[in-house]
């Protein structure tokens, strides 16, 4: 099955200039390193389509970038059991980077993903009744609280490029874990996410450890002081261990694949034409050079497709 006809349209005339055309369809972190996993696409038809199965990259490996990358999102389909399933219809897609009819097959209620709200049974999502944990993360000295499942603690602060990360309390599910994320932002004043230029502005700053050890020490305390009034303020909570049965450890995050501190921090490039040296990736940034330092979302750029004047399957790893 080829993709829409729009994209086609889109695409044509790249083609005949481009060798090489990928559709990116996930980006992430894997142990110390990121990921980025495409399928190759063709013409086959007068419609676009997948040449072969999709590969995984470490885009570290990338010295020199030359890509143009489509304004469209398309569905990137599902992965399951370690392998690709492509969506039927190819249908454009939201912020999820899937169409609705891929996305709820895993997911069947969304919304669940950032506000979750179902206390009183599963909406069916795989990580709606999963532990969870409420943390403290810290970018140079700018704390944030959010939550994520149990078993992805240090995964959550390494795709965010956090430098620390404190797991303040354990949940018994995702609606629990994000209702007390917002009682502790509200009451410590702690935001529960930051502008791109606040973490911009961290990479070219020198980590400053007793400072950061002195912030998240002092948070600490104020959530275990806090405990009493942060369970009043919302209901039907499932907690597992409060902060003061919880063994809290403070986790040191990276080193990042990028030389830290950067010498200024990297203007946020907005475009789809990027062409540059490569100086390395934190969290979701591909930090390069090109009249300046730049930092690119790769995170953004999932369900988009990718021109490039390399072969990319060359970098092409081994499944993990």
């Amino acid at each position: 099955m080829g993709f829409r006809a729009e994209v086609k349209r889109e695409m044509t005339l790249d083609l005949e200039v481009r060798e090489h055309v990928y559709h990116i369809l996930d980006y992430s972190w894997r142990g110390a390193g990121p990921r980025m996993t495409l399928g190759q696409v063709g013409g086959k038809g007068g419609f676009l389509d997948y040449t072969g199965d999709p590969f995984s990259i470490d885009p570290t490996e990338l010295d020199e970038i030359s890509f143009r990358f489509s304004t469209g999102v398309n569905c990137v389909g599902r992965f399951e059991d370690g392998g690709h399933i492509p969506c039927p219809g190819y249908r454009s897609a939201d912020e999820f980077a899937q169409c609705m009819e891929c996305l709820t097959i895993d997911i069947p209620d969304p919304a669940c993903v950032f506000e979750p709200h179902c206390n009183r049974g599963s909406c069916g999502a795989f990580f709606c009744q999963k532990p969870h944990v409420v943390y403290i993360s810290l970018f140079g000295t700018r704390p944030k609280v959010g939550m994520t499942q149990l078993d992805r603690i240090l995964d959550r602060g390494t795709e965010q490029g956090a430098d620390l990360i404190v797991p303040l309390l354990e949940a018994g599910d995702r609606y629990s874990a994000r209702a007390i994320e917002g009682a502790i932002s509200r009451k410590l004043r702690v935001p529960q996410a930051h502008h791109p230029a606040t973490l911009l502005k961290a990479m070219s700053r020198k980590r400053d450890t007793n400072r950061a050890e002195v912030i998240v020490n002092g948070l600490i305390r104020r959530v275990k002081d806090s405990w009493t009034y942060l369970l009043r303020s919302v209901e039907d909570l499932k907690v597992v261990s409060g902060p003061s049965e919880f063994d809290i450890e403070v986790f040191e995050l990276g080193p990042y694949p990028l030389q830290e501190p950067l010498p200024y921090p990297p203007k946020m490039f907005r475009g789809s034409l990027l062409n540059g040296r490569v100086l390395g990736f934190k969290g979701k940034y591909m930090v390069f050079e090109h009249g300046g330092l730049k930092a690119f979302n790769l995170a953004s750029a999932v369900g988009r497709f990718v021109h490039s004047r390399t072969d990319l399957s060359v970098f092409g790893m081994d499944p993990e």
